[in-house]
């Protein structure tokens, strides 16, 4: 399983800016698996 930092808060990383919120993709998981480690699904997707 590998996880990116996504959207607005990369950006404003780059920027320098005070973020917020973060979103991140997660590549080579299923949502069981995922609920098996602890994450909580948030949304339609997880």
């Amino acid at each position: 399983m590998k996880t990116y930092l996504v959207g607005g808060a990369v950006r404003d990383r780059l920027l320098g800016r005070p973020s917020g919120d973060r979103d991140w993709v997660v590549v080579g998981s299923t949502p069981e698996a995922m609920s098996a480690l602890g994450y909580t699904p948030v949304g339609k997707d997880f």
